[in-house]
């Protein structure tokens, strides 16, 4: 009898340690509910799905998804300061570096301290569309560049305005703190677009899609 109740409390015990464990790994565990698709492969997506760190699934997809951001905007700069033949598309492209190479370091403290591998590479999607931009001219690399840039910056914008609003606290700080500076990155190469006439905002003319809500 003393072995049967014995059995029992243990039995219980294991259960109770079993059901506490489970719940504390639910979110974890859970599918990312937002996600870019336009940055996250497949490959990629799994990573979120399956990385075992004390993250919800937004904030792993969200870790990962800013890593690609950061990654494509600094190889897109490098590509078009080799390229262009205006400055101020050159000045842009260098702060776009030295920007995003910082908001890199920040992330890579966060996703390090909580055991997360970050992508190393584009994802080819990524790698495509560079590729393609390659092969422009100066004065169409400088117009796709700035199309490029406020498209990607856009859903950047949302992307980390939405993990201000997620439970991890280094999360939300990164993404807090990263905010301003993809905003004006957004808003100066809209203004910079306006400025060369390249997003025609208003007109009829923008067949690229440059910026056209943008207003004076």
């Amino acid at each position: 009898m003393k072995n049967y109740v014995k059995l029992a409390f243990c039995a219980a015990a294991f259960m109770a340690l079993q059901s506490c464990q489970n719940s504390e790994r639910k979110d974890r565990d859970d599918p990312a509910t937002v996600q870019a698709d336009t940055a996250l492969d497949t490959t990629l997506r799994a990573q979120a799905a399956t990385a075992d760190v004390d993250l919800t699934g937004n904030e792993k997809s969200f870790l990962l998804n800013a890593a690609v951001t950061g990654m494509t905007q600094i190889s897109a700069a490098r590509m078009i300061i080799g390229k262009t033949k205006r400055p101020e598309i050159k000045s842009l492209a260098e702060m776009m570096i030295k920007d995003h190479t910082k908001m890199a370091t920040d992330l890579s403290l966060i996703a390090n301290g909580k055991g997360m591998s970050l992508p190393e590479a584009l994802p080819q999607s990524k790698r495509d569309e560079l590729s393609r931009l390659e092969t422009l001219t100066a004065d169409e690399l400088d117009k796709k560049y700035l199309v490029m840039l406020i498209n990607e910056h856009r859903t950047a914008v949302d992307l980390f305005d939405r993990a201000t609003t997620y439970e991890n606290a280094d999360v939300k700080q990164f993404a807090a703190k990263a905010l301003p500076a993809l905003k004006a990155h957004q808003k100066q190469a809209e203004d910079l677009g306006l400025k060369l006439n390249i997003s025609n905002a208003g007109n009829g003319d923008n067949d690229d899609g440059v910026a056209p809500d943008v207003k004076k």
